[in-house]
């Protein structure tokens, strides 16, 4: 019985130290794991974004396609003060980078015309353009001016012209582009 006792004891002693060492281990366990974890949560983040973080892609539209050579265009206006511009001219229509571009206008009024002028509108940049008087009279002519390229024209190729004289001012939009 003596015997039995003193294994009990012994058994007792081993158990508690197994029990510590176990209380032990599980407090290491758990200590790394949390210094790891928040570690990781911070570190490892996943990035949300909301709809308005994320970027729309927008696709490039191709061009319009022009014909090649002289492109003319008739433009009929309605009751207005100033010159009338009945027909814009374009040569080449479809003037590229590095191109000469002449554009002649025909303008009417009543009263003299006294100054063709425009802004043309390119893909990055715009022009101011004057225009001469080339052919018929101040009352009726042929208006015209040219200008060497140095933007593309693929998407914006816009002329604004604005024809004066004594009876007023007249705006004309012609867009081969816009």
């Amino acid at each position: 019985m003596e015997n039995f006792l003193s294994r009990l004891h012994f058994n007792k002693k081993i158990l508690l130290e197994l029990l510590i060492l176990v209380i032990l281990l599980g407090l290491i366990v758990f200590i790394v794991f949390k210094y790891y974890r928040s570690k990781i949560i911070t570190t490892e983040k996943p990035v949300e974004q909301t709809a308005e973080q994320q970027p729309t892609p927008t696709p490039t539209p191709s061009p319009i396609s022009l014909p090649p050579g002289k492109g003319t265009y008739n433009v009929s206006q309605g009751k207005h003060q100033g010159p009338s511009i009945s027909q814009v001219s374009f040569d080449p229509l479809d003037v590229r980078s590095g191109q000469k571009l002449t554009i002649i206008v025909k303008a009417t009024d009543t009263a003299p015309v006294t100054s063709v002028t425009a802004v043309l509108q390119l893909d990055q940049t715009q022009k101011d353009l004057v225009f001469k008087l080339i052919n018929g009279d101040a009352l009726s002519g042929d208006w015209q001016t040219s200008i060497k390229i140095e933007d593309t024209l693929w998407y914006r190729y816009i002329l604004t012209i604005t024809s004066v004289s004594t009876s007023g001012s007249n705006q004309t939009i012609v867009a081969p582009r816009s």
